[in-house]
């Protein structure tokens, strides 16, 4: 009987993966943090300028619509509020004034003009609350007579009226609807209610123009308008008030109307 002769099998040297030490983890862990905190800004710029595109993009669309308006109603921008009626009732709390139709233009348009209702995305700024008046201003100007937004023209409601496309004398500086956005600061911390915010206007202003172009420009390159936003007429022999005028956009009071310009270097 052959004795068996036993097999030797080289031995495989083993391999013991080595750990990082504390020091290595702690320097890990910090360059994470370094790249992290260097990311988050990139990545607010980011949102911030998808935002910005949007806007701009929601801005052209209207003004194709807008355009489309007046190419089927014998080129005259939209009058939504008849000009004979001082406010008119929406089913809310209040009538609304005639000149409130700068920021509820989106009611009376979503359905016949839009296909859609007046809560759509496309009637806010991305960066929105949605309160249900549009972030998008109507400029006023378009809802009465050129004359009405001059101190030296201006009678009374009966300047109240559509206007004509070939009565914009500038179109490319001619703002049709203008968007402010409204910049969020913490202002202080309150024990109970919590963080207070002031809330303050952008140095930035979106601007769709009478040509149908749409930008992001600086708002000092808004003209300044026909008169102080408190609402008062300044003029003498009248008791007329556009209560709304004051909560409008810059832009959206233009002296003399569309014959004027809201670009003020256009």
């Amino acid at each position: 009987m052959r004795n068996a002769t036993p097999r030797h099998h080289p031995r495989t040297p083993c391999v013991q993966a080595a750990g990082l030490t504390a020091i290595e983890l702690v320097i890990a862990i910090t360059v994470l943090a370094i790249l992290i905190a260097l990311s988050i800004p990139a990545i607010g710029h980011f949102r911030e300028s998808a935002r910005d595109a949007q806007s701009i993009s929601n801005l052209r669309q209207h003004a194709g619509v807008f355009a489309s308006y007046t190419a089927s109603h014998d080129d005259q921008w939209p009058l939504l509020i008849p000009p004979s009626q001082e406010t008119i009732d929406l089913g809310g709390p209040e009538p609304r004034h005639y000149f409130e139709q700068f920021w509820l233009w989106h009611v009376f348009m979503a359905r016949d003009d839009y296909d859609t209702n007046s809560w759509n995305q496309v009637f806010f700024d991305p960066r929105s609350n949605e309160t249900g008046h549009t972030d998008y201003h109507y400029s006023q100007a378009f809802v009465a007579d050129p004359l009405f937004w001059n101190p030296s023209t201006r009678l009374d409601r009966a300047q109240r009226r559509s206007t004509r496309v070939s009565e914009v004398r500038h179109p490319a500086a001619k703002s049709l609807l203008l968007h402010q956005p409204l910049d969020q600061e913490l202002e202080q911390v309150h024990p109970q209610a919590g963080p207070i915010y002031r809330m303050t206007p952008s140095p930035w202003v979106f601007m769709a123009a009478a040509d149908g172009s749409a930008q992001r420009t600086h708002a000092w390159r808004i003209a300044r308008g026909y008169f102080s936003p408190n609402g008062v007429i300044p003029r003498e022999n009248t008791d007329i008030r556009l209560t709304f005028v004051g909560q409008a956009a810059p832009g959206t009071w233009t002296l003399d109307g569309v014959r004027g310009r809201d670009l003020a270097d256009r």
